[in-house]
């Protein structure tokens, strides 16, 4: 399939534009695929790595040119802009966690380069590791526990948790020489290094040339990559990153609207407006009252 025909998802069937709901998401297996009579035609995620707990059931997984099959208990990492589908036996069940690369990169040991370790999907069958597949199906449960409920701390929580359960993953793919992986996706590591940089530095509303002579590129070999990994133009990043952070802000604060776009760094409200309108086809205030 083309490119333009793959279509990248928050999380699954979402329409073009929805924002991230949580910290992470996490969710049954048979929430979703139920839904969709127990298969997910292929589709990938931008910025996003996802966890699979196969604990009940089994799956034929599609990764980008490869098919294969998987028994409970399995494990299944995805890595972001990895073209994946799922087709599962009916009443299949156990836990997807989805996370943000740049909030899982925050919550693994600095420096490491750890999180390159996750730039391809890993598939991981326990058939005869009782001991591993009990450590990971807690790790799975504790996440789930937590994200269901409201207590202090939750958020932090969280991301620690999901931050042990990445490198619980990196662990297991190191010891299973025979674990099967993709190739890593060309453009993956500096298409995340670039939405690591936008993270930093979105309220500074730097032009790409910052951000293409950060990582040693042209602006034009910017906007490849990002075309080539994202599907949409290195702009077009920068500017749903604020417009992002804008919903975050109108949805669950009271900061008025003028304060929200110097948050953001824009000159003057109205100069923030006219940019919401335009990308978003409302107006910040009138945004607020529909949410």
């Amino acid at each position: 399939m083309a490119g333009s025909q793959i279509p990248s998802y928050v999380l699954y069937g979402e329409p073009s534009g929805s924002a991230f709901p949580d910290c992470l998401h996490c969710e049954r297996v048979s929430e979703r695929s139920r839904l969709h009579n127990w298969t997910i035609q292929p589709h990938r995620h931008r910025g996003l790595h996802q966890f699979f707990w196969i604990a009940k059931g089994s799956v034929v997984v599609t990764s980008d040119t490869y098919r294969r099959a998987l028994k409970a208990p399995a494990l299944i990492m995805n890595a972001p802009m990895s073209v994946h589908g799922f087709e599962w036996e009916a009443e299949s069940d156990g836990y997807v966690i989805t996370v943000p690369t740049v909030s899982l990169d925050n919550n693994l040991p600095p420096h490491t380069g750890l999180l390159g370790r996750l730039d391809r999907s890993l598939f991981l069958q326990y058939s005869t590791e009782r001991t591993a597949a009990v450590m990971a199906l807690k790790l799975f449960e504790a996440i789930d526990d937590e994200y269901r409920g409201r207590q202090e701390g939750r958020v932090q929580a969280l991301l620690c948790q999901v931050g042990l359960l990445a490198l619980f993953v990196i662990r297991a793919a190191g010891r299973r020489q025979k674990s099967l992986s993709e190739p890593a996706h060309s453009g993956v590591a500096m298409g995340r290094r670039f939405v690591e940089l936008v993270e930093s530095n979105y309220r500074k509303h730097r032009p790409l040339s910052f951000y293409a002579f950060r990582l040693g590129v042209s602006v034009t070999h910017l906007g490849r990559i990002c075309r080539g990994q994202f599907g949409i133009s290195s702009q077009s990043i920068l500017h749903d990153r604020l417009i992002l952070e804008a919903k975050r802000n109108l949805a669950y604060t009271s900061a008025s609207v003028a304060d929200i776009a110097s948050d953001l760094g824009f000159r003057d409200a109205a100069y923030f407006s006219k940019f919401f309108a335009s990308q978003v086809g409302d107006t910040p205030s009138s945004f607020r009252k529909t949410f």
